[in-house]
């Protein structure tokens, strides 16, 4: 198969938090900006859920996983997983 695909928006940033998160380094607001265009704010409702559940820590600079978030990473990833993937 050739060619190339254009991504959605929904599935930019489920593909920039599946690339990034796998290295288990916090992501900073500016990171994610260039990343996906977006800032935390557009992202409020999965990444306060995450962060709730223990998965994340979030401030207005980055968001990290936690320990608990490295073992459930498959979780925190498919949080933003297009809702027609879910």
């Amino acid at each position: 198969m050739s060619g190339t695909q254009t991504l959605t928006a929904a599935e930019r940033v489920f593909e920039f938090f599946l690339n990034r998160w796998r290295y288990f380094h916090p992501i900073s607001a500016a990171e994610l900006k260039r990343g996906t265009g977006l800032d935390f704010a557009a992202l409020a409702t999965p990444l306060a859920d995450l962060q709730q559940q223990g998965l994340i820590t979030l401030d207005s600079d980055s968001t990290a996983l936690t320990p608990l978030g490295k073992r459930f990473l498959n979780e925190v990833t498919a949080a933003f997983l297009p809702a027609n993937e879910q």
